[in-house]
């Protein structure tokens, strides 16, 4: 009996390290798809380029602590552009931190920071920021 369980434990967990390698190779490509996109966008898209440059510039200087109006504004855009919902435009921005850091690496406590600043952004804290860079009145 207890060679059986045995035998059935190890079936389920062969089974379960299978699956798991699996899921994590289509994560890698996945991941890998998402980088040749980003790179693909960063080369080809000015305004897509200066949002990674605000938040590269954000994330690797010390005595930033939050984004200006343009950086702002850039940034808004791409999640606005890629993005309808709040949580799509959190999303972009995780994806807009995650390949700036990518292409210049950030300290711990910058690498925080500046995802907490790109969701400020989403979640509408810049915008009286960004609409009084355009001259508009935002209430």
């Amino acid at each position: 009996m207890q060679l059986r369980i045995n035998n059935a434990v190890g079936l389920a967990n062969a089974e379960k390290d299978k699956t798991i390698n699996r899921l994590q190779g289509e994560l890698n490509l996945r991941k890998q798809a998402l980088v040749i996109l980003s790179d693909m966008l960063y080369a080809a898209s000015e305004a897509f380029k200066r949002a990674i440059d605000a938040i590269i510039h954000y994330g690797t200087d010390k005595y930033k602590s939050i984004f200006g109006s343009d950086e702002a504004a850039d940034i808004k855009s791409m999640m606005q552009s890629y993005g309808v919902t709040k949580e799509q435009q959190q999303a972009i921005g995780t994806w807009l931190c995650d390949y700036a850091d990518s292409r210049q690496s950030f300290d711990k406590l910058k690498h925080r920071q500046a995802y907490k600043e790109v969701a400020d952004v989403a979640n509408g804290l810049y915008d009286w920021k960004i609409e009084r860079r355009r001259g508009g009145i935002y209430l």
